[in-house]
Protein backbone atom coordinates (compact mmCIF):
# COMPACT_ATOMS: atom_id res chain seq x y z
CA UNK A 1 0.00 0.00 0.00
CA UNK A 2 1.32 3.14 -0.80
CA UNK A 3 1.95 5.71 2.16
CA UNK A 4 2.59 9.62 2.14
CA UNK A 5 4.63 10.94 4.71
CA UNK A 6 5.08 14.44 5.82
CA UNK A 7 8.75 14.32 5.45
CA UNK A 8 12.37 12.31 4.68
CA UNK A 9 12.40 11.35 8.04
CA UNK A 10 9.02 10.23 8.45
CA UNK A 11 10.06 7.78 5.23
CA UNK A 12 13.42 6.66 7.44
CA UNK A 13 11.53 6.64 10.42
CA UNK A 14 9.11 3.82 8.49
CA UNK A 15 11.55 1.74 6.84
CA UNK A 16 13.85 1.44 9.79
CA UNK A 17 10.29 0.19 12.17
CA UNK A 18 9.17 -2.18 9.78
CA UNK A 19 6.48 -0.02 8.66
CA UNK A 20 7.60 0.19 5.22
CA UNK A 21 9.73 -1.69 2.72
CA UNK A 22 10.63 0.61 0.75
CA UNK A 23 10.40 4.85 0.60
CA UNK A 24 11.82 7.96 -1.21
CA UNK A 25 14.50 9.88 1.03
CA UNK A 26 17.43 11.72 0.48
CA UNK A 27 20.97 10.15 1.07
CA UNK A 28 21.54 12.07 3.98
CA UNK A 29 18.59 11.14 5.66
CA UNK A 30 18.99 6.96 4.95
CA UNK A 31 22.69 7.31 5.25
CA UNK A 32 22.05 8.61 8.86
CA UNK A 33 19.72 5.46 9.90
CA UNK A 34 22.56 3.17 8.00
CA UNK A 35 20.26 2.07 5.19
CA UNK A 36 21.14 1.44 2.02
CA UNK A 37 20.38 3.95 -0.65
CA UNK A 38 19.72 3.64 -4.65
CA UNK A 39 19.68 7.12 -6.41
CA UNK A 40 16.85 7.22 -8.51
CA UNK A 41 17.40 11.08 -9.73
CA UNK A 42 19.58 14.04 -8.98
CA UNK A 43 18.69 17.51 -8.17
CA UNK A 44 20.38 20.68 -8.64
CA UNK A 45 18.87 23.87 -6.74
CA UNK A 46 19.99 27.43 -6.47
CA UNK A 47 19.46 30.90 -5.51
CA UNK A 48 17.33 33.22 -7.57
CA UNK A 49 17.65 36.90 -7.20
CA UNK A 50 17.14 39.75 -9.63
CA UNK A 51 20.54 41.09 -11.50
CA UNK A 52 19.97 44.43 -9.72
CA UNK A 53 20.52 42.55 -6.61
CA UNK A 54 24.06 41.35 -6.44
CA UNK A 55 26.06 43.82 -5.46
CA UNK A 56 24.21 44.18 -2.01
CA UNK A 57 26.44 42.91 0.90
CA UNK A 58 24.37 40.05 2.31
CA UNK A 59 24.00 38.59 -1.60
CA UNK A 60 28.13 39.00 -2.06
CA UNK A 61 28.63 37.51 1.97
CA UNK A 62 26.33 34.64 0.69
CA UNK A 63 28.49 34.11 -2.31
CA UNK A 64 31.45 33.93 -0.39
CA UNK A 65 30.46 31.70 2.22
CA UNK A 66 29.47 29.33 -0.55
CA UNK A 67 32.59 29.40 -2.04
CA UNK A 68 34.73 29.18 1.46
CA UNK A 69 36.46 26.33 2.41
CA UNK A 70 34.84 25.93 5.69
CA UNK A 71 31.40 25.70 3.78
CA UNK A 72 32.13 23.76 1.19
CA UNK A 73 33.98 20.74 3.50
CA UNK A 74 30.80 21.36 5.85
CA UNK A 75 28.09 20.56 3.59
CA UNK A 76 30.04 18.06 1.24
CA UNK A 77 30.86 16.17 4.42
CA UNK A 78 26.88 15.38 4.16
CA UNK A 79 26.28 12.16 2.10
CA UNK A 80 25.17 12.90 -1.29
CA UNK A 81 25.58 16.45 -1.08
CA UNK A 82 27.97 18.29 -4.08
CA UNK A 83 29.53 21.28 -3.57
CA UNK A 84 31.12 22.00 -7.11
CA UNK A 85 29.61 25.95 -8.37
CA UNK A 86 28.52 26.82 -4.86
CA UNK A 87 28.16 30.47 -4.91
CA UNK A 88 29.17 30.87 -8.37
CA UNK A 89 26.92 33.38 -10.00
CA UNK A 90 24.86 32.31 -13.48
CA UNK A 91 22.93 34.19 -15.36
CA UNK A 92 19.60 32.83 -17.52
CA UNK A 93 18.63 34.56 -19.84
Amino acid sequence: MRQLLASHLDVVLAVVSGGADVGLASRAWGARAGLVFHPLARESYGLLLKARDLGEPPVVRLCEVAQGPAYRSEVGAIPGYDTDGAGDIRYDG
